[in-house]
């Protein structure tokens, strides 16, 4: 999991030039992001990137939350840059890049 983690940061600076460059129609980014609960862990989540500065990512939360009742989905979240553990990168076509960490816990579930 922490090797596709790595090979996912390793893209981040080309997502984040791709992303002030403008992207296309129908086209956005997502980071997964650690938020921290109130029972002192965390919930990682899917942030849409509406700004994305070297240190900082503002977005709207994809996911509904289980254990941070502060936050509900479509909220505008603000995540630091380095704490970003994987992306995906829709092209509005139907395709997707990344998600590394979703696809590796895809093959570790039983059929």
């Amino acid at each position: 999991m922490l090797a596709a983690s790595t090979a996912a940061k390793a893209r981040l600076p080309a997502l984040q030039q791709a992303f002030n460059a403008g992207l296309r129609t129908g086209e956005y980014i997502m980071v997964k992001a650690p938020f921290a609960a109130p029972d002192n862990g965390r919930e990682w989540m899917w942030v849409e990137v509406t700004k994305w500065d070297d240190k900082e990512i503002t977005g709207l939360l994809n996911n509904e939350p289980a254990n941070i009742p502060t936050l509900h989905s479509g909220q505008i979240v603000k995540v630091k840059a380095a704490d970003v553990f994987d992306y995906i990168r829709y092209d509005g076509k139907g395709n997707e890049e990344g998600n590394e960490s979703g696809k590796l816990m895809a093959k570790q579930r039983p059929d």
